[in-house]
């Protein structure tokens, strides 16, 4: 009797250490998956379409009208795309138009864990595919790289429905608790197309650390069920 007790509390324990090892793994997995973007595809703000160009918005430098994003429009224009130019999330995207004046940008600050490297992936495209258009992506004023797209003169009017997307990635290593993502117009001076941004993410890439930990939880998933079949 004595020793029937010993093993159904055995295998009481060793079930509940599995199922915290699962639930522990799976939240392990979510956090470094998780979108540490706002409002990553410029959908939330109050859009109010623009009286001569339909489908957009212009918003001034410091805006704060697309919610969790701040817009620099020094000098040149900075546009808020809506339907019918088609978004590669969504309906809506950011149109960089800096007219071949000081570059328009539009950038947000998240939190970070300093030493912890990240995966930023955006999507890239310019108006009426026209270019090329190159968009400077940096942290925290360094910059991580430009992607150029577009070719040729692009197409007449003033929205489009066949926008070409191009999603691209960049990775940095975090060195302190906040850290502010800006893309910025980097076409070259006497050029005039416009790059567009959207669909924008940053998840924690850690792909050492997350393999080492699932290698483990694997291995003691493992050892726990090879412990309750001998124990039985």
């Amino acid at each position: 009797m004595k020793f029937k007790i010993q093993k159904n509390l055995s295998n009481i324990v060793t079930s509940r250490g599995l199922a915290l090892l699962i639930i522990g793994i799976s939240a392990l997995t979510a956090a470094a998956n998780s979108n540490l973007i706002l409002n990553g595809s410029f959908e939330a703000g109050s859009f109010s379409q623009n009286s001569i160009y339909p489908g957009r918005m212009q918003l001034g430098d410091g805006s704060t009208v697309i919610s969790s994003w701040v817009v620099g429009a020094p000098a040149g224009n900075f546009w808020w795309m809506n339907s019918p130019n088609n978004a590669a999330d969504g309906v809506r995207s950011a149109n960089l138009d800096s007219n071949g004046q000081t570059p328009t940008y539009i950038e947000q600050s998240f939190a970070t864990t300093a030493g912890m490297q990240y995966l930023i992936t955006a999507s890239f495209s310019s108006e009426g595919n026209g270019g090329p258009a190159s968009t400077g992506v940096s942290i925290n004023g360094s910059l991580l790289g430009t992607t150029t797209v577009g070719a040729g003169i692009g197409e007449a009017g003033d929205f489009w429905s066949d926008l070409a997307w191009t999603t691209q990635s960049f990775y940095f290593t975090a060195d302190s608790a906040f850290s502010t993502l800006r893309f910025q117009d980097a076409t070259p001076f006497g050029q005039f197309y416009n790059p567009l941004v959207d669909n924008v993410s940053v998840v924690q890439s850690a792909p050492e650390q997350t393999s080492t930990l699932a290698l483990a939880g694997i291995s003691m998933i493992g050892l726990l069920s090879f412990h309750r079949r001998s124990a039985k």
